[in-house]
């Protein structure tokens, strides 16, 4: 979760997490009171988030500079912290520490739609959604997004998290002594989190390898079950097993797949960024060309009400498909009434965008 922290993104997302933060206390001590476990851990447990909260948001402002704050993190961050202060205090790990995930999850659930009232972690174009106005570019929404049906995919994962933390709690209820309520959670979260990721269309979010920060920690939690599984800290049942070894599966297939064709990255959102922010020339004999990071070579053109792209590329064979994409984006930035595609050359494409005359 990926967050601007200016102006009304700082209220209208602080708000909904700080119910977020209420609604997860109020659930925590619930279930405590459910289990007849003593409370007063708890209070030690907030204490110790918000210590690892602070540090972390501290040191991330440190090192890039920036009030970044990606859920994520803070989630290991703080299930680490409060592991070793259980240990410390002598006190067994389960219920405490899937109460914490739980208590996270709520935290999403209402933090989500913070995100889609503030117009940050949304989706990609889309016939069915949400549109974000110049209000919104003025505090950091993407100007060429604006007015921009986009698919609200905020609304869908706080649904799914929402249900997922039900399921937990009634894991954890039914038995509160092996972690099944932690592994439950995290398993189910982390598969719908990585596949709604392939949804997403911000362009801030931090992608590495064609994959984001979000999923490649997903990555890293599955392999943390696997080994505490295997150090028999928790216990995994059969099918969440099989979920983790399909996603490392499907990991490394669209990873093979990416860098095999890389057209299939055209439509990331940080390529997405990159063709917007490309500037026309007027129409002259020099017409400067840009390259895209996967090799696009494209250059463009503004003549009274027709705009020319030329398009080739030098990392990847340029298809028919990979050209609707290109055209896709495209149209969103000049939103024209008509568009036509020539293909004169082998391997260049024309894109000849017609406006209506003014």
């Amino acid at each position: 979760m990926n967050l601007r922290v200016v102006n009304e993104k700082i209220s209208r997302f602080k708000l909904m997490s700080s119910i977020g933060v209420i609604a997860a206390v109020i659930q925590s001590g619930a279930i405590l009171h459910a289990l007849s476990t003593n409370i007063w851990l708890l209070l030690v447990m907030i204490a110790a988030s918000a210590v690892a909260f602070i540090c972390l948001a501290i040191l991330i402002k440190v090192l890039t500079g920036k009030n970044d704050h990606v859920m994520l993190r803070y989630f290991i961050a703080i299930l680490l912290f409060n592991y070793f202060i259980i240990k410390l205090l002598n006190q067994p790990l389960f219920p405490y520490m899937e109460i914490l995930a739980l208590g996270y999850g709520t935290i999403i659930f209402f933090g989500r739609f913070g995100c889609y009232l503030a117009g940050c972690c949304h989706g990609r174009p889309n016939s069915f959604g949400v549109c974000y106005g110049h209000d919104k570019v003025k505090k950091g929404f993407p100007n060429y997004y604006s007015g921009v049906r986009l698919f609200p995919i905020q609304i869908v994962e706080a649904i799914g998290i929402l249900t997922i933390v039900c399921i937990s709690i009634l894991a954890l209820l039914k038995n509160p002594d092996h972690g099944i309520g932690l592994t439950v959670f995290i398993t189910l979260y982390g598969l719908l989190r990585f596949v709604l990721e392939f949804f997403r269309g911000d362009p801030e979010r931090p992608y590495f390898l064609s994959f984001s920060e979000a999923q490649w920690t997903i990555l890293f939690l599955f392999a943390a079950l696997t080994v505490s599984s295997l150090w028999e800290i928790i216990e995994l049942s059969n099918w969440q097993i099989l979920i983790h070894l399909l996603l490392a599966s499907a990991f490394l297939s669209i990873g093979a797949a990416r860098i095999i064709r890389p057209q299939l990255r055209i439509n990331e959102p940080p390529h997405v960024k990159e063709l917007m922010s490309i500037k026309l020339d007027m129409a002259t004999r020099f017409v400067k060309v840009h390259t895209t990071l996967l090799g696009i070579q494209i250059s463009g053109c503004k003549m009274k009400n027709e705009t020319h792209y030329t398009i080739s590329a030098t990392k990847m064979h340029l298809d028919h498909r990979a050209i609707e994409n290109l055209k896709m984006i495209l149209s969103i930035k000049h939103r024209p009434s008509s568009c036509e595609i020539l293909n004169k050359h082998p391997g260049i494409f024309n894109l000849i965008f017609i406006s209506k005359s003014e």
